[in-house]
């Protein structure tokens, strides 16, 4: 699991003060006191730390909860010229008992059985609040909660996988309690962990709701730069600013209605087709090629663009054994990973576009995981930045698929897709996360109605979490592994590619 002890907490923070990296005077934090027991200890021990090594130097910090609409604490830390947690220790320890003090009282608190362990906020009112006092400079604002908004009046709650449409941000609160203040967070960067992602009903639901609250926030003056379910991250982002935003969200204009949509997965015919002959690459490529599925017809008009559609992989059709003393290309694959790996669909990516998708065969805590740039020159896109420029993340996998039976590619498919790039074009590497062994996987390209798979393996014993990813480094280190997309299609690029050339 993507989660950092003490120890690494305290090392990046440490990093970034050393990096010199501006830092935010004020900082705001919501809790709910609906958070699941089991996930309380967790919260409150993130936040000691927090106060202990995260915090900037000198900084305020205000913790709220934004359920009941109450500060818990408000410490301004002193500009200390040795700044260190022994140092702070002593300073922020009536912060530390009134947190506890709060996070105690929790178990005896009478909650509504539809709220419990939900994690919920009212977070227009309590941002409202809290952000009601223009901050002495740069703020950060930090959301340990659900995203999911349930108000008094129950059809404007987003409970059922519902979501507001975009013309609630042009209506007053007499009409919505949705309604944005323009400037209320100007200068404001909002880092937001709702702690487990098996919240979303579906990847177009996670998609829909981030792009509302990325709306929400915008339409207040500030920027939404994390939304994800890494709490230890996210409290490590708000010690940051200048940050990119998680999206860059427009306003449906043709959305005005003050309606609540649902974010309901969609149901498209799946046809099983004839497999074409394979295409054979040489023994050195050890690459499979196949033709792509015939494209789904567009969808009808929808509110914002949803995840891709997977569709049924064609079958390979026999293959001729080898002759002697020459490998099979398709034997040799195989042999790098189980049989059933790659059994799955990958998404039909837009005209266009390159989809991106790894899977891998692996102990159960094994978790690889991609970075894909559409450039050299742009920001690379990976688990805990999911959208950056062209570059759209579906979905991380944190376990070997073998570790579990399943027919749906998002519960198998690490998947990134690449708007309308050349094959040439994008980075993509593979990191080793965490692994206790050897790991072997598939790393799927389509682009221009073709599918070509090409193996990787690691051998290594253990994961490094994402370090070393300084380009340079990479290229050293054994947990780092790049993957030239252009190598795919050593017979010829697609068609489709060759003709924007």
């Amino acid at each position: 699991m993507k989660t950092n002890i003490l120890a690494t907490t305290l090392a990046l923070v440490a990093l970034l003060a050393n990096a010199g990296t501006p830092a935010p005077q004020e900082i705001i934090i919501g809790l709910s006191p609906h958070t699941s027991a089991a996930e309380c200890p967790k919260q409150q021990a993130f936040l000691q730390t927090f106060l202990l090594a995260g915090t900037p130097n000198a900084s305020r910090v205000v913790v709220w909860d934004a359920w009941d609409l109450r500060i818990i604490i408000d410490v301004q830390l002193p500009n200390l010229a040795y700044d260190s947690p022994t140092a702070r220790a002593r300073r922020v320890a009536p912060a530390f008992a009134a947190l506890k003090q709060w996070f105690d009282g929790l178990d005896g608190k009478s909650t509504r059985m539809d709220l419990k362990s939900s994690g919920v906020i009212k977070f227009p009112e309590w941002v409202q609040m809290a952000a009601a006092q223009p901050p002495p400079g740069r703020r950060a604002i930090v959301v340990l909660a659900s995203p999911f908004y349930i108000s008094a009046e129950p059809s404007f709650s987003m409970a059922e996988a519902r979501y507001p449409a975009d013309g609630h941000l042009n209506r007053t609160a007499v009409d919505t309690p949705y309604a944005a203040r323009p400037s209320l967070l100007a200068a404001t960067e909002v880092n937001w962990a709702y702690g487990n992602e098996n919240i979303w009903a579906s990847e177009n639901h996670r998609y829909l709701v981030t792009r509302w609250w990325g709306l929400w926030i915008g339409a207040a003056g500030g920027h939404l730069v994390n939304f994800s379910s890494d709490v230890p991250q996210v409290l490590l982002a708000a010690s940051r600013t200048n940050q990119r935003s998680v999206g860059d969200y427009t306003l449906n204009t043709d959305d005005n209605a003050l309606v609540m949509h649902t974010a309901a997965n969609r149901v498209v015919p799946v046809t099983v087709q004839q497999a074409p002959p394979v295409l054979l690459l040489t023994p050195r490529s050890q690459a499979i090629a196949k033709s792509a599925p015939t494209p789904e017809l567009a969808p009808t008009a929808i509110v914002a663009s949803p995840p891709p559609v997977p569709q049924a992989a064609p079958q390979p059709a026999p293959v001729a054994a080898p002759t002697a003393h020459q490998e099979s290309p398709i034997r040799a694959a195989s042999q790098a990973h189980s049989p059933t790996l790659g059994s799955l669909a990958i998404p039909t990516p837009a005209p266009g576009n390159i989809g991106i998708a790894a899977v891998w065969s692996a102990n159960p805590d094994t978790d690889i995981d991609l970075w894909v740039a559409a450039r050299p020159d742009l920001p690379e896109a990976y688990w805990h930045r999911p959208q950056v420029e062209r570059v759209r993340y579906f979905r991380d996998i944190r376990t070997s698929q073998t570790d579990r039976a399943t027919t749906e590619w998002r519960q198998a498919w690490e998947y990134v897709e690449v708007e309308k790039a050349q094959i040439s074009e994008p980075t993509v590497w593979l990191n080793v996360y965490a692994a206790s062994g050897p790991v072997s996987g598939i790393v799927r390209v389509q682009f221009a109605g073709r599918i070509v798979d090409r193996p990787f393996t690691f051998d290594v014993r253990r994961g490094n979490k994402g370090l070393d990813s300084d380009l340079s480094a990479r290229s050293r280190s054994p947990y780092w592994q790049q993957m030239k997309l252009a190598d795919f299609f050593p017979v010829g690029l697609p068609q489709a590619n060759r003709k924007n050339q």
